[in-house]
This record gives C-alpha cells, structure tokens and sequence, in this order.
C-alpha cells in the first residue's frame, strides 16, 4: 500500500494538465488530431477567402504553408521547449504571402483578429475534448476542501482551454489556468512550473502541493519543482511521447482523477 494511503497529506494545492487528466478525447489517435485540427485549418482559409484577403487560387497556398510551418515549430518547440502559439504561426505563414493587398493583410495582423481566426482553427478539436466523468466531482470536493487548483497545460490556444472549461462548467473550479502559449515555455520546462505555483499564491511551499498527470513533460517538471507527482495511467501512446526516466519517475500512479482522494485529507 503506498505510503499516502497510510499517511494521508493535506494539499494546499494542485496542479492539474488538461488532456488525458482532466479531459480525454474521443477516438484518440495522432491520424484524427491532425484531421480535426486541419477541419479547423480549411474552415479559417475559407473565413479568408469570404472576407476577400484570398481569392480562389490563393487558398491551397495558405494551407499548405501553415502545414508546413505548424511541423517546422513543432519540432523546434520539442527542441527548445518554447511555445509557438497558433496565433503567431498564422501571423507568420500571412506576412509571408505574395500578392495579398497590404492593407486588407493589415486588418487581420491585429491582436483581435488573429485571435478570432485562431478561435476558428481550434473550433473542431475543441469539441472533441470530454470532462472524464469523475472530473467535475473530484473538482467539486477540492474546492469544498479549500485546496487551491490550477490547469497547467502545453497547448498552442491559451483560449481553447478556457473555452472548454467553461463549456462544460468548470472554470470556476479553478484558481489559475496557465497554458504554454500564454507563457511562452511549455512543461517541462521549470519556468511555467514556477510561475503556475506563483499564480497560486503558493511558490513558498511546493512540497505542500501536488502535480497531476499523464505524460514525461508533468513528471520531469513536477519533480524539479519538488512537487509530488501523480502519474495517471492511459492506454494511448502517441508518437515522439517521451519515456518517464527513473530519475523522474512519479511518486504515485493512479488509474483516473478522482483517485486522488484516496491518498489526501479531505
């Protein structure tokens, strides 16, 4: 029997990642991410093209280029472990077209609109994010608890994740929701750690608080950051997925979210 079963801690915080923890998506397989996303993809170049920046000829082009560049900073986001947000790949991909009309390419460079057609990119996959069933419970007893919570998560729309937990009622669970593309550095990455327990007022106490979730990038953070790490177990496995070194490995491992009331006093 783990020792927390034994000896259960009171938290006074918890640091959830999105997908696969507090989220799961439906028919996962990298094949249909990258379907869905590129649903959202289609339907942005055709909001272009309606709203007169592209003409007929001009909208494989603009495709094909986000492709393109969406695989160059993915790789270099694994590499350097920066976050490259959507936003700023389509502001790249439109200021490198040829024969768009300067001023018409103006009006969606600003901050609003690349936000508006990023919303329209991520609209697909947004909705095929779940809550695990026993996600809103769990939540629901941490906060009758008085123990702080965040959503810590590698995603290239910080508003995708807000959109969703609102969605589905469930923002106001939650102290902070601190995502990569709003910092700039994914996990593991130490930084966003740092600053996620700031953001709970809690960067005095991290072995008070614990991490929670399903990939290397939770456990390497967590552990650096002298949290206590929660692995959650999941049956997919994805390409380029890191392996949880020994050095790293979780100081617990559980099944699904709400199993971590087994192991804390409530």
């Amino acid at each position: 029997m783990d020792n927390l079963f034994k000896n259960k801690i009171k938290p006074k915080g918890i640091i959830f990642d999105f997908g696969f923890t507090l989220f799961y998506f439906k028919n996962p397989s990298l094949e249909r991410y990258i379907e869905i996303e590129y649903q959202g993809l289609n339907l942005v170049a055709e909001f272009l093209k309606n709203e007169g920046l592209f003409n007929k000829n001009q909208i494989d082009t603009f495709v094909e280029n986000v492709k393109k560049q969406n695989r160059k900073f993915w790789q270099l986001s694994i590499k350097t472990k920066l976050e490259y947000p959507t936003a700023k790949i389509l502001e790249f991909v439109l200021k490198n077209m040829k024969n768009l009309e300067p001023s018409m390419l103006e009006k969606f460079l600003t901050t609003e609109n690349l936000k508006k057609i990023s919303d329209k990119y991520h609209s697909f996959s947004d909705d095929a994010w779940i809550p695990f069933a026993d996600t809103k419970q769990t939540l629901i007893t941490l906060l009758d608890a008085k123990i702080k919570t965040a959503v810590l998560s590698n995603a290239k729309h910080h508003d995708s994740i807000i959109k969703m937990l609102k969605k589905h009622n469930l923002l106001n669970y939650f102290n902070t929701i601190v995502t990569s593309a709003g910092f700039g550095k994914r996990k593991p990455n130490i930084e966003i750690f740092h600053f996620t327990l700031e953001e709970l007022g809690l960067s005095h106490c991290p072995e008070s608080c614990l991490m929670i979730g399903d990939e290397a990038a939770d456990m390497i953070g967590g552990k650096k950051t002298k949290l206590n790490t929660f692995l959650i177990k999941r049956s997919s496995k994805f390409p380029f997925e890191q392996d949880i070194l020994l050095k790293y490995k979780p100081d617990y491992t559980i099944n699904k979210i709400s199993d971590i009331l087994n192991y804390i006093q409530i």
